[in-house]
C-alpha cells in the first residue's frame, strides 16, 4: 500500500543516513542496496509504517499517544545494551520531516496538475 511504502523509503532513510542503526535491527550484513528486499527489513518497516499510523490517527487522544509512547519507550529502553543512541531519534525525527515535506510537494504538484488539466477542458 501507500502507507507501507512511505514507512519503508522513510525506515531506508533513516539507515542511509546513519548506517551504524542497521545494527540494532539485526541488517549490518545487509548491502544498502538490497535493504528494502531484505524480509527483515520489510518486517521492520510494516512495524514502523503501522505505529506512524496509529500516531496520525489518535492525534486528538493526548493521553491515548502519551500511554503509546511510554510503552514504547519501555521496550525500547533494552536496545540501549545493543548500542542504541537516543540521538537516534533525532535522525528519525529528521527522516519523516524529510518524507513529509516530499509527500506534500507531490500532493501539491498533483493538484496543479489536476487543475491544469481542468482549465484545458475548459
Amino acid at each position: 500500500t501507500g502507507a507501507d511504502h512511505i514507512g519503508s523509503k522513510i525506515f531506508l532513510r533513516v539507515l542511509t543516513v546513519q548506517p551504524d542503526i542497521k545494527a540494532i535491527f539485526g541488517l549490518e550484513k545487509i548491502q544498502q542496496g538490497r535493504l528494502k528486499y531484505d524480509p527483515h527489513f520489510r518486517q521492520h518497516a510494516l512495524v514502523y509504517t503501522k505505529t506512524f499510523d496509529f500516531i496520525v490517527q489518535n492525534l486528538e487522544f493526548a493521553t491515548k499517544l502519551e500511554e503509546h509512547f511510554v510503552s514504547l519507550g519501555r521496550r525500547h529502553v533494552q536496545y540501549q545494551g545493543r548500542g542504541f543512541d537516543p540521538s537516534y531519534w533525532d535522525t528519525f525525527a529528521e527522516c519523516m520531516t524529510q518524507a513529509s515535506a516530499h509527500i506534500l510537494l507531490l500532493n501539491h504538484l498533483s493538484l496543479i496538475i489536476r487543475d491544469n488539466k481542468k482549465d484545458q477542458r475548459r
